[in-house]
């Protein structure tokens, strides 16, 4: 907890649309883990815990530890996601 992450993150629900690309959006997503927001789940801290500095891995957060209620932009409660992180930054 405390740790602070820059990643690429791209993120899709299983069978559905993708609705996280920050390369394409132009700037890696920056957050701390353990801190509550909106757009990182429980299993995305969890992931970038285990990585070191220039990692990539594909991850597959189960319901349990994505999101739990609907929320902004489209976020599905209890779905499962699938994600690619590429970590550029971890302090």
């Amino acid at each position: 907890i405390g740790t602070t992450v820059a990643a690429h993150v791209r993120a899709e629900f299983e069978g559905g649309p993708v609705f996280l690309d920050t390369r394409e959006a132009g700037a890696p997503l920056v957050w701390t883990v353990g801190i509550q927001n909106p757009v990182v789940t429980e299993g995305l801290d969890e992931a970038v815990l285990s990585m070191r500095l220039g990692g990539k891995r594909l991850v597959t957060v189960p319901p349990s530890l994505a999101y739990k209620v609907s929320g902004y932009p489209i976020y599905v409660p209890r779905t499962t996601i699938r994600t690619s992180i590429d970590c550029l930054l971890l302090t």
